[in-house]
């Protein structure tokens, strides 16, 4: 596979220079340019024509994100990062769009990037991240096993020892016996239900 040519959007300089520098470390991205606001970014995806945009979703002017990508064709691919980790449970392939959890690992994010441009299903582990950190959060606040049993279903327990454990998102998919459209579906409950009980 060729370089894949990436353009790095954000507002913050220092986010956007840091997200720069790491994603060099791999060989297969070609980082092609960068920008800071809507305009800059419209005018950068031009003239450096780049495979995949990383755009932080607050650069673009207005919510409707799929109606100004077709409308500026700024590049084929595009990963937006998103504050929201449901939204990053939602990738639109068909648009061929990924949400990325900013509080995600660097190693997901290049591993999405790979996904979108072969145009493979896009898993996002750094939901897995979420619910830990949620689930760290409910051991502060003294959740006891009994309330987690009587907040969440047995299938949706089962994923949350399955997270815990370490298991990967294939593993899990595997030792679940759902496909990867249910752990969505199952994980994007759970994250909803623990953000609504975290004080």
């Amino acid at each position: 596979m060729d370089n894949i040519r990436v353009l790095v959007a954000h507002k913050r300089t220092l986010y956007k220079q840091s997200l720069v520098e790491a994603l060099k470390k791999f060989n297969e991205l070609k980082i092609i340019g960068q920008a800071r606001f809507f305009d800059e970014l419209v005018k950068t995806a031009k003239e450096a024509k780049a495979k995949v945009i990383i755009v932080e979703e607050d650069i673009f002017p207005g919510k409707d994100i799929n109606r100004i990508l077709s409308e500026f064709s700024l590049a084929p691919y595009t990963v937006i990062l998103t504050n929201d980790p449901h939204r990053a449970l939602r990738s639109n392939l068909k648009n061929r769009i990924a949400f990325f959890y900013v509080d995600g690992y660097l190693i997901d994010l290049y591993r999405t990037i790979k996904a979108l441009v072969e145009e493979k299903t896009i898993p996002q582990p750094a939901t897995f991240k979420q619910v830990l950190n949620y689930m760290r959060i409910l051991e502060d606040q003294g959740m006891t096993s009994e309330q987690l049993f009587l907040t969440f279903n047995k299938e949706e327990l089962n994923l949350i020892i399955d997270i815990i454990r370490g298991k990967s998102y294939n593993e899990i998919i595997e030792s679940q016996k759902i496909n990867e459209k249910e752990i969505e579906v199952r994980i994007d409950k759970i994250l909803k239900k623990m953000s609504e009980i975290v004080i």
